[in-house]
């Protein structure tokens, strides 16, 4: 039953990501995007956002915990969000990225090997892993695609706290178990475009990997921002 109520809290945040990225369009400031995020997190039945974290274009993408200003999106730019919101009383905590018309090959490129390296760890996700192997796994797949982790912390347990035990990151040697449920998130810097980051719930359980429960939101290309 909390793995279902995670899972809905889930795809209900999905959907206020989303609201936000139709509304935006060539031209609409950062904050006005993350304000129209929140609000629709509002709209699914959220209680509080405390926190956003959302960058448009390479420069700004590339600070940690980056805070939406006045800049307004132009084409050709990316547009990564972290947002965090509860429901009564349950965190929800996912990123994903869009892009202001038509991505370049680059940006698809950095895209698609964030999208791999989750890919390979949600299939090592089983129970009886420990969580430090998980990170020293995505090190390697990520430099097997020319990249190098943005962080070595990949991902952590979620549930009625933002960040629960355990994280999956190095000296972590606590072994994964059955009905946890976590977030996965890989972030990859690329020397022209930026940071590229995406975050997923997951549940463990299954031999064959965990299973991803944010299946709203279609990740398998960057989301397209309508242009002026």
């Amino acid at each position: 039953d909390e793995i279902e109520l995670m899972r809905r809290n889930a795809i209900a945040a999905e959907r206020a990501i989303w609201a936000g990225f139709m509304f935006a369009h060539e031209g609409t400031t950062e904050r006005e995007l993350a304000a129209r995020m929140v609000t629709s997190l509002f709209e699914v039945g959220g209680d509080y956002s405390p926190f956003m974290s959302l960058a448009a274009g390479a420069e700004h993408s590339r600070q940690h915990h980056a805070v939406p200003g006045e800049y307004r999106l132009k084409r050709a730019d990316t547009v990564a969000v972290d947002m965090v919101g509860t429901f009564a009383g349950y965190y929800s905590d996912y990123a994903r990225m869009a892009v202001v018309g038509e991505p370049a090959e680059g940006q698809r490129k950095a895209w698609n090997a964030v999208l791999e390296v989750q890919r390979q760890v949600m299939r090592d996700a089983v129970p009886g892993i420990a969580a430090d192997r998980l990170a020293l796994n995505a090190a390697r797949y990520a430099r097997e695609l020319g990249y190098e982790l943005d962080t070595n912390l990949i991902g952590h347990s979620l549930g009625i706290a933002l960040h629960e035990y355990p994280a999956l990151t190095e000296g972590v040697e606590e072994e994964l178990l059955p009905d946890m449920t976590m977030c996965v998130e890989i972030l990859v810097q690329d020397p022209e475009f930026g940071r590229f980051h995406i975050e997923d719930l997951v549940a463990i359980g299954s031999p064959d990997g965990a299973r991803r429960l944010t299946t709203y939101f279609d990740t398998s290309e960057l989301y397209r921002i309508a242009l002026a």
